[in-house]
């Protein structure tokens, strides 16, 4: 089973406007509790992203310091800055203690020697096409061939995989109910981030993420129908309670570990001959 619910990710605080205004504080209570006594492995993947770094880290500290442990497995690749030096920078900080894990190149770690795997970066905004999703298989697959062959992982519960490149925000109330929801209910494989872009010069907001969400309503739409009816209807409220989805992502999925183990990211064309989105793959493998 996959959900989605209210959650995103970044260093700053979250303007009022957007904070949602039901609160149930014991399910918060009980999702706090929850992940505090759980250990999460974050993973992500980053490119030319040097002077974004610091940010990053900002990030990634206000989630993992809701959680008892923490382990951040990062693919650097093809950088033509100092992306990877600086990841090491912050893997070489005492106060982190052998946490980060920066990857790419043969799962070595934490080598600062560049890491060419030889893959072409992606535009902005470039279509999703055969060629760039299958890039993107092959990079996620190598933080989930390293987390398996990694012992000292074996006995963490969760994993989160974010997207480095988004600037948003973190709603650190979203994060708690996941907890809450993860540890209520067992049959929980996944909940994704409620990916809500905000249009701040119009004042209007659309789904974030319609490429990796499929439910079934919408399995068989082609990319562009999706996409254009997305922006017109899908709004999820932050009062309502889990969505049943068949995949998403936006930005942010938690995972229950146990539930990923030995399955792998995959791409092929579906009924228009358009690649499959790779979360979309993955999640159609749990």
């Amino acid at each position: 089973a996959y959900y989605l619910t209210s959650f995103s990710s970044n260093d700053l605080p979250l303007p009022q406007t957007f904070r949602c205004p039901h609160k149930n504080r014991t399910r918060l209570d009980y999702g706090r509790l929850h992940l505090a006594g759980s250990r999460v492995i974050i993973c992500a993947l980053i490119r030319d992203r040097e002077t974004q770094v610091p940010r990053i880290r900002r990030q990634i500290e206000e989630t993992t310091r809701l959680f008892a442990d923490y382990v951040i497995v990062v693919v650097e690749n093809d950088s033509r800055d100092r992306t990877r030096q600086e990841l090491i920078s912050w893997a070489q900080d005492e106060k982190v203690a052998g946490r980060i894990h920066v990857i790419g190149c043969g799962h070595i770690v934490n080598d600062d020697r560049p890491c060419n795997l030889s893959l072409a970066p992606t535009a902005r905004n470039h279509h999703p096409d055969m060629s760039r999703i299958e890039k993107m298989v092959i990079l996620r697959n190598i933080y989930m061939e390293y987390i398996e062959h990694n012992s000292q992982l074996a006995t963490f519960d969760y994993v989160i995989v974010q997207d480095f490149d988004l600037r948003t925000y973190t709603y650190t109330d979203g994060l708690l109910s996941t907890g809450f929801h993860f540890d209520n209910d067992p049959t929980v494989d996944a909940i994704c981030a409620n990916g809500i872009y905000h249009d701040i010069v119009f004042g209007s907001k659309r789904y974030f993420d319609p490429y990796a969400h499929k439910d079934e309503q919408n399995e068989k739409w082609s990319i562009l129908y999706d996409d254009i009816w997305s922006t017109l209807f899908r709004y999820y409220p932050c009062s309502a309670n889990l969505v049943r989805v068949k995949s998403c992502f936006s930005g942010r999925t938690m995972y229950r570990y146990k539930s990923i183990k030995g399955k792998r990211y995959r791409t092929y064309p579906d009924a228009f001959q358009q690649a499959v989105c790779e979360h979309v793959g993955f999640h159609e493998t749990l």
